[in-house]
């Protein structure tokens, strides 16, 4: 699981001991366990299973149980859906590579396609994830959110997660605590499931359960991944808290809307006039509507309906009383002051306000045994444009420890918050440039003032032209005064010419996070600047994992007590590959270990993966599934 996603090499026998001891209350053998965790059975190990062998034919298992090492007449077969992510197809194949390692016994690698049947599959199967046959449906279709369940069924043997991240703990689950024994064997009445403690105990709507009503999305108003990204918000907002979610369909017009939350709005909708950002939530003839034209409205709307549901342990809620509007705050409103910048997902998703503060960041980062953190890498731009304050201000409520801004320099010395040279991908200035003769016929941000970018609006992830503008800065480093840390990269100029410059005439530094990769440049940033309170991160990309070793292990012992704390991304998430992490752990017992998760590698297996490798610190574009999987599994 993804509580403390960091294996420390030293650990002492006493933890060993309880490590062993957590393998039969549930414990994945790795981390600890929260005492919150229900659990609907027990392992059954080699001494307390009675172990018989098989008959002749080897195709029925005898006093009910699976034999899985070599010698026996049963060879087992990893089974997939044809329509898995491709970290649970990798996740199989280390599963037949471990099956192997562990038992000696021969197993291969199969697909299950959409026809596929029970009598037309092997005898023996280790089914990963969701299947297509109609015999197991009872079992996926049961299960509650952040839920996993491994079962026998005869001679098939189920694995199965709510996600991806929770299947691959179960797969992990499985390994530890029954493949990999003397005598791996299962009975075949064997049923564990694991889930966490759902706070609330009952939400109704309209006098029916939660789980009762269906989602529904519709592209009267927009694109259908943006409806999908709002639905999934909602069950897990829902989820978080109950288990149980609405099933969701495609909007049919012949259906009966009745008990249906309709997210998109209907073709009888679609003439409205709705802004971007902002939504309409209400209600008609027992049916729900949540309208919006976009990914930030349609977000804001599910988190506010979600907001309703949540509140209380037990919620009952009458979907006549349910109308709601929001709209945009102004970017003046919010450009000096964060906390009035409504993001979509806030009425949903709560931080403490403790949680929201730098030094409670700071702290947790001072922290190498505590849980998981995550670093936004060009900010939080699910919802809001990559690099934009919108979506700086969204990785701070998120609950990011640090924010990433890249920096270019306008023509006349502005240093703007931008990834690429030019504008063309992530701004609409082939349209402005088309409509206002004014503006300069080049697309790069060198020959851009900044007052001619103002008149640029940035696109999101899904294409959407929004209202946001450019950022600079100035404008980031005072959004994160006090919240969260600035990670800054100069895509051209530098930060002696603009950053520190810019530290002084604002008086903010505390939040300002550089990065080192020697003894030297450590030195400096340690006589300059600790006293202001700047933290500093170590990075380095060597694949070489004695130089690593040598340089970070110097930085600890030349800079005592300087480096609060020191954080080591070894760069993108294979590079582990080529450096021995259990080497260079000895010398950071007392620090966090990051990586880099993007682009191919900013994957759940990757992340997972990552984790039992001591990584503990996370760059992430996708900070959110991360989240909310600690959050579900060891929320306080």
């Amino acid at each position: 699981m993804m509580n403390k996603l960091r294996i420390k090499q030293s650990v002492s026998a006493f933890l060993l001991i309880v490590m062993l001891l957590g393998c039969f209350a549930g414990c994945d053998g790795t981390q600890n366990v929260p005492d919150d965790t229900t659990d609907s059975s027990e392992v059954p190990s080699a001494e307390d299973t009675t172990v018989t062998e098989e008959t002749e034919t080897g195709d029925e298992p005898v006093s009910g149980v699976l034999q899985l090492a070599k010698g026996k007449k049963t060879e087992f077969v990893v089974t997939f859906s044809n329509k898995a992510s491709d970290s649970i197809r990798v996740a199989a194949q280390d599963l037949v590579s471990d099956f192997y390692t562990t038992t000696k016994a021969k197993t291969s690698l199969n697909e299950e396609y959409a026809n596929s049947k029970n009598e037309d599959m092997p005898t023996y199967e280790i089914i990963v994830g969701q299947s297509n046959r109609e015999d197991f449906a009872d079992l996926y279709a049961g299960l509650r959110y952040k839920e996993y369940a491994i079962e026998v069924r005869g001679t098939k043997i189920l694995i199965a997660g709510y996600d991806d991240l929770t299947l691959l703990d179960a797969i992990d689950y499985f390994y530890k605590n029954i493949l990999n024994s003397q005598e791996p064997t299962i009975a075949t009445d064997y049923s564990y499931r694991r889930a966490p403690v759902y706070t609330a105990t009952s939400i109704k709507l309209d006098g029916k359960d939660i789980s009762e009503w269906r989602l529904v999305y519709s592209t009267a108003m927009g694109g259908t991944l943006q409806r999908e990204t709002a639905i999934d918000d909602f069950r897990a907002y829902v989820g978080e808290v109950y288990g149980k979610m609405p099933t969701v369909e495609k909007y049919k017009a012949s259906a009966d809307p009745t008990g249906c939350i309709i997210v998109g709005g209907t073709p009888k909708h679609a003439n409205q006039t709705i802004n971007y950002g902002d939504c309409k939530v209400y209600a008609e003839d027992g049916t729900i509507y949540v309208d919006a034209t976009d990914i930030v409205g349609l977000s804001a709307g599910v988190s506010y309906l979600a907001s309703l549901l949540i509140a209380d342990d037990e919620v009952s809620l009458q979907s006549k009383d349910i109308s709601y509007s929001e709209s945009l705050v102004d970017r003046s409103v919010y450009l000096n002051d964060p906390t009035k910048f409504n993001v979509c997902f806030g009425h949903a998703y709560k931080q403490t306000d403790e949680q929201l503060t730098l030094a409670y960041k700071i702290k947790l980062l001072n922290d190498p045994t505590g849980e998981t953190v995550i670093m936004a890498h060009r900010s939080f731009h699910t919802y809001y444009p990559e690099e934009s304050l919108e979506a700086l201000i969204a990785a701070w409520r998120l609950g990011c420890v640090a924010t990433e801004y890249d920096l270019h320099i306008t023509k006349d010395g502005v240093p703007v918050a931008l990834h690429d040279d030019t504008l063309n991908r992530v701004t609409n200035v082939d349209y402005m440039q088309s409509i206002d003769d004014t503006l300069p016929t080049s697309d790069n941000v060198a020959d851009w003032t900044y007052a001619e970018l103002l008149k640029l609006r940035l696109v999101n992830d899904f294409g959407e032209v929004t209202p946001f503008q450019i950022s600079t800065l100035e404008e980031g480093l005072k959004a994160c005064d006090g919240r969260i840390l600035f990670f800054y990269e100069f895509k051209t100029g530098n930060e002696n010419t603009y950053l520190w410059p810019a530290a002084e005439r604002l008086g903010i530094y505390s939040c300002i996070f550089p990065s080192t990769s020697s003894i030297a440049s450590s030195q400096n940033y340690r006589n300059k600047y600790a006293s202001k309170g700047v933290i500093l991160q170590t990075l380095t990309r060597s694949s070489s994992t004695s130089k690593t070793m040598d340089m970070l292990s110097s930085m600890v012992l030349l800079n005592p007590g300087t480096i609060t704390p020191l954080l080591v991304p070894l760069g993108d998430y294979d590079k582990w590959t080529k450096a021995d992490i259990s080497v260079i752990q000895p010398y950071l017992e007392d620090v966090r270990i990051g990586a880099w998760f993007l682009r191919t590698f900013d994957t759940p297996y990757n992340w997972h993966e990552g984790q039992k490798k001591g990584i503990d610190l996370m760059f992430t574009d996708t900070p959110l599934p991360i989240l909310r999987h600690i959050r579900a599994n060891y929320a306080d």
